[in-house]
């Protein structure tokens, strides 16, 4: 925790932005980092769909809101905010009580996994501890994460050791004292968001899977229902895949049937 914590301080050097979101029915605040990508702004729409107020913070506030106009989001439920990674992220995160991680780094730059799957989590994991508010925090790693030896998903670590800097930031996400759930999916690139009405989505404990595919949808449905149900989700690390086999159930029971790291 304490490496983890120290080589934060690097972040200096990566002029990253990034984004973020959230909660359903509720008056809670989820914020949602990345929350402008592929997958995070489907987190973004799942959340605020089930009435969740959202924080989305980006390094382009433009193009965010240019985003949530273009959708069907309720735009009262969505806060554009500025966010950088080597930035006050407490400040980003401002009054919302749970956060989602939906960073990805690119594969085509060299120090990205490094910067923006490790430092620039860390810092975000350090800033949620910081403001002393933060009641649940889900980070979105990748299959392979906690066995970079499994095939095909240990192909990943072809870039640059994304698999490892993913794994040390679970570490610290772990190690941190903040109730979490870590969501491991599988490949997200071939899956469109209709894949949902012939493939079941399915969790998996741990280091139980090398391969998969899931729609980007999917797995959004799996960080809302993580936040929906703490009480189901935390200390939990899920491996998402979705098969054309797999019995339909709710999300909620699968995550109960995980074990706890707690």
């Amino acid at each position: 925790m304490v490496q983890s914590m120290e080589s934060s301080r690097l972040v200096g050097f990566v002029p990253f932005l990034m984004c973020a979101s959230g909660g359903r029915g509720q008056s809670e605040t989820v914020f949602v980092a990345g929350g402008t990508g592929r997958l995070g702004f489907r987190v973004v729409k799942e959340l605020a769909g089930h009435g969740m107020r959202v924080r989305l913070g980006c390094r382009n506030v433009e193009k965010a809101r240019e985003l949530v106009r273009r959708s069907n989001v309720e735009p009262d439920l969505v806060e554009v905010v500025p966010m950088v990674l080597d930035g006050d992220l407490r400040t980003a995160i401002g009054e919302a009580d749970r956060v989602v991680s939906a960073l990805g780094a690119s594969e085509l730059v060299p120090w990205s996994p490094f910067a923006v799957d490790y430092v620039g989590t860390n810092r975000l994991i350090q800033a949620a501890r910081d403001t002393g508010k933060v009641k649940h925090f889900v980070l979105v790693t990748s299959l392979g994460t906690g066995n970079p030896l499994l095939f095909p998903a240990g192909i990943l670590n072809l870039f640059w050791g994304i698999l490892v800097w993913k794994k040390l930031a679970e570490d610290t996400l772990v190690q941190s004292g903040l109730p979490f759930t870590v969501v491991r999916p599988g490949g997200m690139e071939r899956p469109k968001d209709d894949f949902k009405e012939t493939h079941n989505t399915i969790l998996y404990s741990e280091n139980s899977l090398g391969g998969g595919v899931v729609s980007r949808l999917q797995v959004a449905e799996v960080v809302a229902e993580a936040l929906i149900n703490p009480d189901a989700s935390a200390g939990k690390v899920a491996e998402v895949i979705a098969t054309v086999d797999a019995p339909k159930k709710p999300i909620a029971d699968m995550f109960r049937a995980l074990p706890s790291k707690l």
